[in-house]
Order: C-alpha cells, then structure tokens, then sequence
C-alpha cells in the first residue's frame, strides 16, 4: 500500500512539474521542498547503511547526506519526466559546460555507475566528438544527435553478447562506448568497495582488455541547478579484476566525499560478510 501511494505520489509530480522544462529553476525549487516534506526515502537502509559505510560523518553531514538523497531521487523522476515529454533535447542546458569534453578522446569506454542524474550523462554523450554507443537498459526521449546511437536490448544473455559484439566494433572503428559498470544482475566481478564487497559487470573490463582501451570513469552530479560531469584519470590493465578493483576504488573516493550519492542500486550490489545488503533497487 506504501509503495503504491509513493508511486502514485511520483507520477502526480511528474505530470504536475512536466510543463516547466523552460523554468528548471522553479520546477527544482518545488522539487526540492517536496522531496524534504515527502516520504519519497523513509528511514530504512539509506539511514543505516550511510552510518555503516561512513562511520565518520558527523551529524550535519549526515543529515545533509540524507537530504541529498531525497533530492537526487525527486528530480531523477523529473529529468525523466522531461525527457520522455521533449526528448533529451530538453536536459542539454542543464549540463554545465567545462573542459571534460575536449579532454575525452576516442577511442575510449566511458563508464558509469548509477548515482547522481544518469540520465543527463545521455545528453553529455552528445557533445562528445566520434561516434558514442552508449549501453543501457531502456531508450528514453527522441531527437536524439546522429553520432550517438543507444543498446537497449540487454535483458536476455543473447541480446547482452550482441550489445558486447557492436560496442567491440564501436571501439575497432575508433568511437566511444558509455556504459554503466553497475547493473542488476546475478553475476559480475566482486571488488573490495567501503570495507565490503561490490558486484561489478564484465563487459567494461573485457573490452578494455581485448582492446586495450583505456577506461575512464564518470559520473554527473548536482551543482545548484546545474549538472557537472566528473571524470577519473583512464584506467589501463590487461586484467579484468584490477580494472574492475581501481574503478571501484574511484568510486569509492568519490561518494567518501559525497555520500549523499548513494543510491539502492549501489547498495543492493554490495555484500557484507557474504550477505547482500538489505533494500532493493530505487528509481534510476
């Protein structure tokens, strides 16, 4: 019944904020406040796994943390909610532009986790320069630019092994490939992550190691009402492990200093002691 008035209660927001794509700015502030008078995230595993995994946070960043949950979770529903409404057209003038772009050159895999606003990372990739495949489980919005094009037939294995072969030509052919390293499924490559273990997926790492195309981490994140776009240095390897093992330790770095980042993704992908965390996966 809870989850069922809080699904009701996202859709009455997005159809309500919808219409105000041209003024971010309001449709964020309404958001905002709603998200800290809501009951969009309850306590439960975001509150005790921030306490577990950053014992060190005083009370103000806790507190502060959870806020940025609430928010993070209220406006990915409204990014949503746009792009489905006037296509990813509608998210470019919410990223913020800097120096990231000219910096990424292909051939290169680009891959992301699920925190902050993913779905702005989509209009990022357009302003890319090569040709982008960009991997993801459902394709949202229309107009999409012509150098990018989207994988989004990755429920079955068979439809897995074929999004592997066309981001293997993508990268032969000199292009990028934009992919999360973080989906929901059963198997995956185990790394150390905040003193526990987190699940990764292959394909990033085994095309980097068949390639030998370095890896880059990034993840977009909230600066006011704007999206900045934040990017490790590439990662090189010829084992998938390591790889895998320096990406999450880049990650790691990253929500140490915003933890408000966390996400039901992230921890329904982490074990501790063997025992998967409890929750499930959130809205992403």
């Amino acid at each position: 019944m809870i989850r069922r008035l809080r699904g009701r209660t996202a859709s009455l927001l997005v159809r309500t904020l919808g219409f105000l794509t041209r003024w971010p700015r309001l449709a964020f502030a309404i958001a905002d406040t709603l998200a800290a008078a809501t009951t969009l995230v309850r306590r439960g595993p975001h509150h005790d796994a921030l306490r577990t995994l950053f014992p060190d946070l005083p009370a103000a960043g806790f507190a502060a943390a959870i806020r940025r949950i609430r928010v993070n979770q209220v406006r990915r529903l409204l990014l949503h909610g746009w792009a489905e409404r006037a296509g990813v057209a509608a998210l470019q003038p919410l990223v913020r532009t800097n120096d990231t772009v000219p910096r990424l050159q292909p051939p290169l895999i680009l891959a992301t986790f699920h925190v902050g606003p993913l779905l702005a990372l989509t209009a990022f990739a357009e302003r890319l320069d090569g040709e982008v495949l960009a991997l993801r489980s459902q394709t949202i919005g229309s107009g999409r630019a012509a150098h990018v094009s989207v994988g989004a037939e990755l429920e079955s294995e068979q439809q897995r092994s074929a999004a592997f072969l066309q981001a293997l030509a993508r990268l032969r052919r000199g292009g990028f490939v934009f992919m999360a390293v973080d989906p929901l499924q059963q198997s995956g490559l185990e790394v150390p992550f905040l003193g526990r273990t987190l699940r990764l997926a292959r394909g990033a790492f085994a095309l980097s190691r068949m390639t030998g195309v370095p890896i880059v981490p990034v993840v977009a994140g909230w600066n006011g009402d704007e999206v900045e776009v934040e990017t490790g240095e590439a990662l090189h390897g010829d084992d998938e492990r390591t790889l895998a093992a320096a990406a999450a330790q880049w990650l790691e770095r990253y929500l140490t200093q915003a933890p408000g980042e966390l996400s039901h993704q992230l921890l329904a992908l982490m074990e501790d002691d063997g025992k998967p965390q409890a929750g499930g996966p959130g809205p992403h």
